[in-house]
């Protein structure tokens, strides 16, 4: 170690004299350059010499690590508050942008408006000053999310006979992780967002409850989970009528499918948008809040689905049963039987089964997000480090005189 500090260098050379260190090869390289004569012969270089050829390792090091503070350090003081996704948007923006320039001569059909906050100004807020909240993000969002899924879904239908479409079912799933992760993203960072930019403190001084601002907040989501919502159910309706045609489109089966199918949708989107926004107001950083929330969502979906492709036992189903992905699963088990009654043996049994499992999960986990969401208002003020004595309207007229009385006394 010594090796590496000047200090120790040049103590050691006083103590042990003139004698060159021909142990490191980059000062034998330098003592070969520069006194050629000191290794060989009888004369001893100076003690100067011997100093600056022995310090060369360590003021080398030194030098390299001068540079990396220079670069990585002085990036650091002013650092973007943009974040990856915001960038990527603002590249998908520019893009478009450029794009109607050259087609339309810069015409615009969807306008950012920006009308009075009214009584939500939070929602106002997540609406029109947010990026995921503006309508011409979402829409070339969606454009971007869509357009392939429709490809994917006329393609499916031109090409492939009526049982041979398995590929939208890896289509689907890539849609579902997708939304999952913006989702994610989008609900850790509601409340973790604010800490960082410092804005969260002057929002907990209004006279409006955790309650009203975890709402507000939440619902500055709708129209991201109806972006994400769309593509999902797009390759729904695909499935739908690869497998039924005509008459058959207005039986019992494709209904309750359908039904299911935006029932499972809007639960699980909400489940995983309160899960996410639970473990934001926990954790106050974003990036542990969003680490957190990918390993939460992330271990309840494929834990019971692992356990169940690793272990055989009669309870495969029940196991199955505690993993979200199950309403999905059982909702496009029940469509695919129906093939069976026409290509194969009439299995009422197996019929019944799915369609009893799927109605279970599909409203098993809106319970659960009903729930999830009572338990996560229940704790907002907690976790935001409130105490809200008493409860107030949509208006927050009652906290507002509350707060008022309080300062006149």
């Amino acid at each position: 170690i010594d090796t590496f500090v000047p200090s120790a260098i040049w103590r050691n050379s006083y103590r042990t004299g003139f004698s060159p260190d021909l142990s490191n090869p980059l000062s034998a390289f330098f003592w070969a350059i520069v006194a050629p004569s000191g290794l060989t012969g009888a004369a001893q270089p100076p003690l100067w010499l011997v100093m600056m050829v022995k310090s060369i390792p360590s003021l080398f090091i030194t030098l390299v690590c001068l540079v990396l503070a220079r670069v990585v350090l002085v990036r650091r003081a002013f650092p973007s508050h943009s974040s990856v996704l915001l960038k990527t948007l603002k590249v998908v923006d520019t893009f478009f942008k450029e794009l109607n320039d050259r087609t339309t001569g810069g015409i615009v059909l969807i306008k950012d408006g920006t009308p009075l906050p009214e009584d939500g100004p939070i929602v106002w807020r997540e609406l029109y000053k947010k990026s995921l909240g503006q309508a011409r993000y979402l829409f070339r969002i969606l454009l971007v999310l869509e357009g392939p899924t429709l490809f994917i879904c006329l393609a499916a239908a031109t090409i492939s006979a009526n049982n041979a479409f398995t590929g939208l079912y890896f289509l689907e799933g890539f849609i579902w992780i997708l939304a999952v992760l913006i989702i994610t993203v989008k609900g850790a960072t509601l409340f973790s967002s604010e800490r960082a930019q410092q804005t969260l403190e002057p929002l907990l001084a209004t006279p409006m409850t955790s309650v009203d601002m975890l709402n507000q907040k939440v619902r500055g989501m709708r129209r991201l989970l109806i972006v994400v919502a769309i593509p999902i159910l797009t390759v729904n309706f695909t499935h739908m009528m690869l497998t039924f045609s005509g008459s058959a489109l207005l039986s019992v089966r494709p209904l309750v499918y359908i039904a299911l199918s935006i029932c499972g949708t809007y639960g699980l989107l909400n489940l995983t948008t309160w899960i996410s926004a639970g473990i934001g107001l926990k954790v106050h950083s974003q990036t542990k809040a969003v680490l957190a929330s990918f390993t939460v969502i992330g271990m309840l979906i494929v834990l019971p689905l692992a356990i169940t492709s690793a272990i055989s036992t009669s309870y495969e189903v029940d196991i199955r049963m505690c993993s979200p992905a199950s309403a999905v699963m059982f909702t496009e088990s029940y469509l695919k039987e129906d093939s069976q009654l026409y290509y194969y043996t009439y299995r009422p049994n197996v019929v019944t089964h799915y369609l009893f499992w799927a109605v279970t999960a599909v409203v098993g986990y809106t319970l659960a997000f009903l729930m999830i969401r009572a338990a996560v208002r229940a704790a907002s003020s907690h976790l935001l480090g409130r105490t809200e004595s008493r409860r107030r309207d949509r208006r927050g007229v009652a906290a507002e005189e509350h707060y008022l009385l309080e300062g006149m006394q």
